[in-house]
């Protein structure tokens, strides 16, 4: 099934999401529309039988996570947000410590953004327009369109431009990316030494552009079914 082109969301099959293993989803009892949100971790899928996730905060949550007890799944692929009901199967310590989930018959998803964003940890810098000075820089995900990075320092306030530098490899390929970018958001990151800034790259050259756009299909392949 095709997904959603526009902010509406429509119903889809899980698999057309194409989760990836570490992606994060939100669980929340059914039973309370108020209750506690739970973060977890995304494993994997076994189409029609159960999805496997790692509660974050362990035994504690864990036990707050009932078998049978019907669940909102919430997540977000890096283009569309999503949500669909499920119940929790049980609990497992092998191989590895996971809660598996009932297989949704139906997910409802809705496409936000116009590009698919892929994980990364790409050490770069920053120079600032209005400054010479250069920041060291992590590249913590990556889109045709934009990119989050991580900085001990703020690079700046929202409309401030910058160049961002770093290295993309690309089916052995490496492209020395040098991208003209303005600041969207930003603000201290939650849980790490230093701030998250969100940047919308601006005059993307056609080699440029390529080298993303292949840099995230290839990051978007199915790594979650079993």
């Amino acid at each position: 099934m095709s997904m959603p082109a526009d902010a509406e969301a429509a119903p889809v099959n899980l698999r057309a999401l194409r989760l990836k293993p570490g992606m994060f989803l939100q669980t929340q009892p059914m039973s309370a529309a108020n209750s506690v949100r739970h973060e977890a971790q995304f494993c994997a899928a076994i189409e029609g039988k159960g999805i496997m996730v790692v509660p974050i905060g362990g035994d504690a949550i864990k036990a707050e996570l009932k078998a049978g007890e019907g669940q909102i799944v919430r997540g977000f692929t890096g283009i569309y947000d999503f949500t669909f009901h499920s119940h929790v199967i049980s609990h497992f310590t092998h191989p590895f410590a996971y809660t598996l989930l009932a297989y949704p018959e139906q997910v409802q998803a809705r496409r936000v953004r116009s590009a698919l964003r892929i994980k990364t940890s790409l050490e770069g810098t920053l120079q600032r327009t209005a400054s010479s000075d250069r920041l060291e820089i992590t590249v913590i995900d990556l889109s045709v369109a934009g990119a989050m990075v991580l900085s001990r320092v703020s690079p700046g306030a929202i409309g401030d431009g910058a160049k961002l530098s770093f290295k993309l490899s690309v089916d052995q390929t490496v492209y020395d990316m040098r991208l003209d970018a303005s600041i969207c958001h930003t603000g201290k990151a939650e849980g790490e030494d230093g701030y998250r800034t969100g940047f919308a790259f601006r005059n993307l050259g056609k080699q440029e552009r390529l080298a993303l756009q292949c840099f995230a299909l290839a990051g978007a392949d199915d790594g979650g079914y079993l």
